[in-house]
This record gives C-alpha cells, sequence and structure tokens, in this order.
C-alpha cells in the first residue's frame, strides 16, 4: 500500500486502519507519494491523519484489503478553505503493459 498526498494545507498526513494507534503509512509530505508499505489484509475503515494528530480528517469507509494486491490511498482537497478533505483507494495492476492484436 502507498499513499499519495494531494492535499493542499495538509503539510504531513499518516494513514491508520480505524481504531488503531499503530500507522499504515505515515510521513506522507504534500505533493508526495509514499513508498509501498506491506499492509496485512484487512476490511473496514482508514482514517487519515495530520502528522501528529489524533483525529481523522478523511476516512475511507468499507475497505477491503486483499492479500497479494497492491493498493493507492489518494487524498485530495483543501482543508485550509473550508471544504472537506476526500481520500479514495486505487487498486493498482502491477506487470508488464500487454499490447493489442492490431492485425
Amino acid at each position: 500500500m502507498r499513499v499519495v498526498n494531494a492535499a493542499a494545507a495538509a503539510d504531513e498526513i499518516d494513514l491508520f486502519a480505524q481504531g488503531s494507534d499503530d500507522a499504515l503509512v505515515g510521513g506522507v509530505d504534500f505533493q508526495s507519494i509514499s513508498d509501498y508499505d506491506e499492509v496485512d489484509p484487512r476490511n473496514g475503515t482508514l482514517d487519515i491523519r495530520l502528522g501528529g494528530e489524533d483525529r481523522p480528517i478523511a476516512s475511507v469507509a468499507n475497505i477491503n484489503l486483499e492479500a497479494g494486491k497492491s493498493y493507492t490511498v489518494v487524498v485530495v482537497g483543501n482543508q485550509g478553505r473550508g471544504s472537506k478533505l476526500e481520500a479514495f483507494v486505487i487498486e493498482d495492476v502491477v506487470g508488464a503493459p500487454t499490447t493489442a492484436n492490431t492485425r
């Protein structure tokens, strides 16, 4: 799993499984993409928190992270202007590109 921080005014974010005190992915600066970190399969909600904060600034509910798959969590928005931050999860397709037969 990796995290993309595209949320203006969110200098640094951490990703947590809801109810956990241990970050799944931490310290992702604005306009940065974390490295992939291995996480355990899980179902539930993921919380995004500002670095060092306890309160979530965004959440993604009903997530099913499966073993052997890669995911990217993208955080977008501008919390500093009264709008809400949003987060979504993309299942990454990792592998060699395929070419179409054009005959």
